[in-house]
């Protein structure tokens, strides 16, 4: 790896998260943000200039790009849902959308209806938390935190 990037990964992966989760919705979509930048940063270390901008100016740019990348990736949430395709007993996780989709439903319909409402916006409809947050006029912190526990509710489950 570049020591460079490295380095800048070291010190400030963390600090992103934190700062970037407001803006990308959640700290998981944060984090897939950022380490998608760190990957394009590697890529494109060769085209970087120190003499016409700052390492921390350059990377901000790709970081920004990854993040829009990320909301329209979001957008789509069911084509392209993701759990972590990690190797159980050494078989790949099977990934099953449609059967999946209903479970998910099923499991957001038996929530208490203010709950349901926010998960259905999320998962099912694409909404952004902020944009949910608007919507059903509750903070924003309350949205992300209810958004996080159902999705790691999922990832406990389908892993």
């Amino acid at each position: 790896m570049n020591e460079t990037i490295d380095e800048h990964y070291r010190k400030n992966f963390n600090n992103l998260v934190k700062k970037l989760s407001y803006r990308a919705g959640t700290e998981w979509d944060a984090a897939d943000a950022i380490h998608d930048a760190y990957e394009r940063a590697l890529k494109y270390f060769p085209s970087f200039n120190p003499d016409k901008s700052p390492f921390n100016l350059w990377f901000s740019r790709i970081l920004s790009n990854a993040l829009k990348d990320q909301y329209a990736k979001n957008m789509g949430r069911y084509n392209d849902l993701e759990f972590d395709e990690e190797i159980v007993d050494g078989t790949p996780c099977e990934h099953v959308p449609r059967k999946m989709k209903e479970e998910i439903e099923a499991r957001i319909d038996n929530r208490k209806p203010h709950i349901s409402e926010i998960l259905t916006l999320y998962f099912v409809n694409g909404y952004t938390a902020r944009d949910i947050s608007r919507m059903v006029e509750s903070s924003h912190v309350a949205v992300n935190q209810t958004i996080f526990r159902f999705r790691e509710e999922l990832r406990k489950d389908y892993k």
